[in-house]
């Protein structure tokens, strides 16, 4: 801010800085008596104020900067991320506003705040579901880490505006850790056999998809016949909109053409003689869930965890031991280095394969000492054979 946008205004008998504020108003400020101060001092001191206001422009009108709760609720309605970005922070805005239920300025929230927000998330116990039925759970590191970088990135804005000097979060650990993950592989047997434990179309489809076409859940929903051509064997996997009608790509939403298997081809065929027009998988998020459970029960494969999520693993893992990284990568819609280290795990066929080898050098072993065995026993029963005519 150069020291023009104060202006040094005569009121009587005293000198003013006046300049405007960050809700548009103009405030006059007194810089002292006219016999005491002459015109170049006052102007002096309008530079000087200039230059606070450039460093801390909260200092236009004190006591008027927004609460964090505020701040926060204007970032989310002004955020140009994806929709399901905004839903992340509103999760972080309702956790900080419960942690938090008195308004805190801007300039008041300071590293204690920051801190207790993180200890409040790491000790408070959510519930849900019913009252009755709740389940009882506490966040994980990452999912706090998270909710930490939600509310860094609130006050990051603010600081990139001049309206706070230091990010109180800046202290606070926010990158996500690396976690032991075990997940179940679900081979193409396995996978069957929870095709056949149903008799819809669109169920045997929505699994099909995520096993044998590697698309994640809400690629899944959002599929429609329209981006499914069986003649050419691909799916088109096409971008969300946000709320403004834009397809932006990020991490987890890339357009893409992905082969459709012969196995896939037949899936889809089937389900789109049932239904041939808008959506391929015709569920909700929720009747996809609840359908996706009782295929799980019904098959008898046994419980796993993110039931979609790992049928995509799982194709990603078959995918690699066929095709090269970058075309499984540009197939999933992931880097490659994310590919690599989320989306693949040693099958049961391979560690067969790499325990074949010692197996059968053990048995081979084994073989040659039943052989050489053999023979010192015929040597030593040649040695015990008496001579029919033995010479006198």
């Amino acid at each position: 801010m150069n020291s023009s946008a104060v202006r040094l205004v005569s009121n009587g008998n005293y000198w003013q800085a006046a300049y405007t504020d960050l809700t548009g108003r103009i405030i006059r400020r007194s810089l002292g008596a006219k016999a005491r101060l002459t015109k170049g001092g006052a102007r002096k001191k309008c530079t000087a104020l200039a230059g606070e206001l450039f460093v801390m422009p909260q200092r236009y009108a004190p006591g008027e900067l927004p609460s964090v709760q505020t701040w926060a609720g204007a970032y989310i309605d002004s955020m140009g991320q994806s929709d399901s970005t905004r839903k992340l922070h509103q999760i972080t805005a309702t956790m900080f506003a419960t942690c938090f239920p008195n308004a805190i300025r801007l300039d008041k929230f300071g590293h204690a705040h920051a801190e207790l927000f993180r200890k409040w998330l790491e000790s408070y116990t959510f519930a849900k579901g019913k009252a009755e039925t709740a389940t009882r759970y506490q966040l994980r590191t990452n999912t706090i880490r998270q909710r930490l970088r939600n509310a860094r990135q609130w006050l990051a804005v603010a600081k990139l505006r001049g309206l706070i000097a230091e990010n109180p979060f800046g202290l606070e650990k926010c990158a996500p850790v690396q976690v032991a993950k075990e997940w179940r592989h679900i081979d193409g047997p396995t996978a069957e056999t929870m095709i056949a434990a149903t008799d819809e179309p669109h169920a045997k489809a929505m699994i099909g998809l995520a096993r044998y076409a590697g698309l994640r859940f809400g690629e899944i929903l959002r599929l429609d016949w329209a981006d499914i051509d069986l003649a050419d064997r691909t799916v088109r996997v096409v971008v969300p909109m946000n709320s403004r009608g834009e397809r932006l790509e990020d991490t987890k939403h890339r357009e893409r053409l992905v082969p459709v298997t012969p196995r896939l081809f037949e899936l889809l065929d089937a389900a789109h003689l049932a239904q041939s027009e808008g959506r391929a998988v015709v569920y909700s998020s929720g009747q996809a869930v609840a359908a996706m459970r009782g295929l799980v029960k019904r098959s008898g494969v046994g419980v796993y965890a993110k039931p979609f999520h790992t049928l995509r693993k799982s194709c990603a893992t078959d995918w690699m031991q066929t095709f090269p990284v970058l075309t499984v990568a540009n197939w999933l819609g992931h880097a490659p280095d994310v590919a690599q280290e989320h989306y693949v795990k040693p099958t049961a066929a391979d560690y067969a394969k790499a325990s074949g080898p010692i197996t059968d050098a053990r048995d081979k072993i084994i073989a040659d000492l039943e052989k050489k065995i053999l023979a010192l026993t015929l040597i030593v029963d040649n040695l015990c054979i008496t001579p029919k005519n033995p010479q006198v």
